[in-house]
């Protein structure tokens, strides 16, 4: 509950009120979100170095998962995009991201 609105209700009003939260629900979509949605989460919110600078993670975890991703949604390039050491999976970045969005739409309310 946010005062003695539902969370839901605040967050549509957000939507009809601010574009740029609705851009970031349409990024992550109504199913699980892939590679490449996470890394899109990621560049959306302005990427690791303002990500960090806003309190929403870690810039180096930040650059962990977005170099992850990366590597990910470009599987079958010709182009190289490296794995970090240890790169997380796949649920562990869509909770970072999920988390992400959570964290920056509830500053925005």
């Amino acid at each position: 509950m946010s005062g003695t609105r539902a969370l839901g209700s605040t967050i549509f009003q957000a939507v009809d009120l601010d574009p740029d939260v609705k851009e970031a629900l349409a990024f992550h979509g109504e199913g699980e979100l892939s590679w490449s949605q996470v890394y899109d989460i990621i560049e959306f919110l302005g990427g690791a170095e303002e990500i960090a600078k806003a309190k929403l993670a870690s810039k180096e975890k930040t650059d962990i998962v977005r170099q992850t991703a990366n590597h990910y949604r470009h599987q079958g390039s010709i182009r190289k995009n490296t794995l970090p050491p240890n790169p997380p999976q796949l649920a562990e970045v869509v909770d970072f991201a999920r988390g992400l969005l959570k964290r920056w739409i509830s500053s925005r309310l």
